[in-house]
């Protein structure tokens, strides 16, 4: 797993919760890294995302992450964000 997670192309993340309840990224692979340097992104791993995200992308995300620790089900996203001055779409799966 680890060999995947490292050399896929594929943007892959870990999330974790934090003991405050709140959402924190844990570890990003390079070309998640990669994606969040060009999009002027400078995260400090364990850090919330509320602090380095712009609030209504992270109020979302930690609506989804909170959703998947509550119910422990898988949950599937096709979502749209506006990052800086881009749209982009991301397919998501929180386990």
């Amino acid at each position: 797993y680890r060999a995947y997670f490292q050399n896929s192309a594929d943007g892959l993340f870990l999330v974790g919760v934090r003991d405050d309840g709140r959402f924190s990224l844990e570890e990003s692979n390079p070309a998640h890294k990669a994606m969040l340097t060009e999009f002027g992104f400078s995260p400090v791993l364990g850090r919330p995302f509320e602090d380095w995200i712009e609030p209504e992308v992270a109020a979302r995300m930690n609506a989804n992450d909170r959703l998947v620790v509550e119910s422990g089900q898988v949950l599937r996203l096709s979502e749209t964000a506006s990052i800086g001055n881009r749209t982009l779409h991301f397919e998501t799966i929180l386990v």
